[in-house]
């Protein structure tokens, strides 16, 4: 069901299997609210609060155990809304983005400013470094990519992966959905 005013829709996804948060089969229905904005070429900058959510696994990247400290891992989880779960979005004087982590206020950051495919994605303390820099690149199918600026790879799940508790990574852009947000 989809009810929509102006540029916003409020989505009703059901699930009947008991999966990804829904309730058991046929006793009840798991929501969630969503709202979309549509961009104009005068209005590019998308900084903001998000739940990144992965296409292949529906799980929303997560920092470990709420961590608070340089290092901590982000990896992929169920949605619960908590604020280890939401990104701010704020575009940098270049035009990249640093995802900054709400909980903890640290960076996505390719750990080691690696360039290697699979190399793992932490939090740490903001440095202006290229590899906490991402590019935001919406796809042909309204998804999008993130892109470090260091590497050039993008945020990926490891070994593509639906399964929760895995971690992210960087890896070279083939469009996979695991490699989609």
């Amino acid at each position: 069901l989809v009810e929509s005013s102006a540029d916003s829709w409020r989505f009703y996804v059901v699930h009947e299997q008991g999966e990804r948060g829904s309730t058991a089969s046929g006793s009840g229905v798991f929501f969630r609210d969503l709202t979309l904005e549509h961009l104009s070429a005068d209005q590019d900058d998308i900084s903001g609060r998000y739940f990144l959510q992965n296409t292949n696994s529906w799980y929303v990247a997560d920092v470990d155990a709420a961590s608070t400290d340089d290092g901590g891992d982000i990896l992929q989880w169920s949605f619960n809304g908590n604020e280890n779960q939401l990104w701010q979005l704020v575009q940098n004087a270049d035009g990249t983005y640093r995802i900054e982590s709400v909980n903890s206020g640290k960076v996505m950051d390719v750990e080691g400013a690696s360039t290697a495919d699979g190399a793992n994605v932490v939090q740490w303390s903001w440095q202006d470094g290229a590899n906490q820099k991402w590019n935001v690149v919406l796809n042909s199918d309204g998804t999008y990519r993130l892109e470090n600026v260091n590497s050039g790879k993008v945020l990926d799940v490891a070994g593509s992966s639906s399964s929760e508790a895995d971690s992210l990574v960087q890896n070279g852009w083939t469009g996979a959905d695991s490699q989609k947000w």
